[in-house]
């Protein structure tokens, strides 16, 4: 039986709590977890970069001002998807 390899290994960066819905079907409810900043986002970054792969998760994180400056470095770190 021939043992099925993932194609990429992916890093889940937790962008933080932002949101500007009340969804009623939020599994994240009202947790208040603190964002990450710039500093650790950038370090993580800089660690993980042989995972080929990063996704910017949580709420809204299109309210996060910093998001393109993010996937900017993560692009120059040479993550192919982003």
């Amino acid at each position: 039986m021939q043992e099925i390899q993932p194609r990429s290994r992916s890093l889940n960066l937790q962008t933080g709590p932002a949101c500007n819905n009340r969804c009623v079907f939020c599994s994240d409810g009202m947790d208040r977890t603190p964002a990450l900043d710039s500093d650790s986002v950038r370090r993580i970054l800089e660690v993980n970069t042989g995972l080929g792969e990063v996704q910017f998760t949580r709420h809204e994180l299109t309210l996060n001002r910093d998001l393109v400056t993010w996937a900017g470095w993560a692009r120059k770190l040479g993550y192919r998807r982003i």
